[in-house]
């Protein structure tokens, strides 16, 4: 599916259609998915959270963190995962959301679980 959007953005700009590219705040979740989706690393998933800080808007900053909570906690990864949720419950200090109990059950299970 990734494969298939990245042709479909490289043919619309290829043939100067602008409005086929992706916003800044796509492209984060477009990244989002693809690291979600993958063994990641930890610095790609630190880049992202840097660029969603950056340009993605509305809730998307707390769903970048909270994925990668969650792509962390599936991974047995779990300070990983306590931070990236901490990061989230953050950012849903910042701004109104309906995202705070899922961050507080990725917080949840990561205090359950011991490294």
């Amino acid at each position: 599916m990734l494969r298939r959007i990245d042709s479909a953005v490289q043919a619309a700009m290829s043939e100067g259609r602008a409005s086929g590219a992706l916003t800044p705040s796509q492209a984060v979740l477009v990244s989002m998915v693809d690291l979600a989706t993958r063994d990641a690393t930890t610095a790609e998933w630190q880049a992202l959270l840097e660029r969603s800080a950056r340009d993605s808007i509305e809730q998307e900053p707390i769903e970048v963190a909270d994925v990668y909570g969650t792509w962390a906690l599936r991974r047995g990864r779990i300070d990983e995962a306590r931070r990236a949720f901490e990061e989230a419950a953050a950012r849903a200090a910042r701004i109104p959301n309906i995202m705070e109990s899922r961050v507080r059950k990725g917080l949840e299970a990561t205090a359950a679980r011991k490294t």
